[in-house]
């Protein structure tokens, strides 16, 4: 009688409900309550691995963990898929959806004098010590509300009348 014994895998983070936003690095994490299994594939879906597949990796050694740099996919629909990458049936997905998202930054701009908020503003964002801009606009009116993925930037505001001010900075929460 021919038989194959299976090995098994539970994917434990991401597993529904988090929020995790672009360029941050963050653990997926998986156990492996049966059997021997020595490498597994990562792929991450926006639609319940219907049409909508996205490899991580297609080989890693199955240590239970791997981190990864999420990608700028934004979306409220996303799972992982933990496999075995000689046995495609042996998997799990995220119970349930987690978000890839931007950091939400709200900006006031105020005259030091008055104390009133400014308008007409021009704004530059940009990775911290590079001249690639994240952000370029013009005609705000503050307070200023962007989406902004996790990262050490620079930006820097300008209104007519006023000097450009620079501010340095980390995007690690809303």
């Amino acid at each position: 009688a021919n038989f194959t014994i299976r090995g098994s895998l539970t994917l434990t983070a991401p597993n529904g409900a988090e929020r995790w936003v672009t360029d941050e690095t963050r653990a997926i994490a998986w156990n492996t309550p049966a059997g021997t299994i020595p490498n597994v594939k990562l792929e991450y879906s926006k639609d319940n691995f219907v049409s909508n597949v996205n490899t991580i990796i297609a080989s890693t050694p199955n240590t239970g963990l791997y981190n990864w740099t999420v990608p700028d996919d934004r979306s409220t629909t996303v799972k992982i898929r933990v496999s075995d990458i000689t046995n495609s049936s042996v998997y799990d997905i995220s119970d349930m959806n987690f978000t890839i998202d931007y950091y939400h930054m709200t900006w006031t701009l105020r005259d030091l004098l008055t104390n009133e908020q400014l308008t007409n503003l021009s704004v530059t964002e940009e990775l911290y010590g590079t001249s690639t801009y994240s952000w370029q606009a013009g005609g705000l009116t503050s307070p200023v509300t962007h989406d902004t993925k996790y990262g050490y930037l620079t930006t820097t505001w300008s209104a007519s009348g006023y000097g450009d001010k620079a501010q340095n900075f980390t995007a690690d929460s809303d």
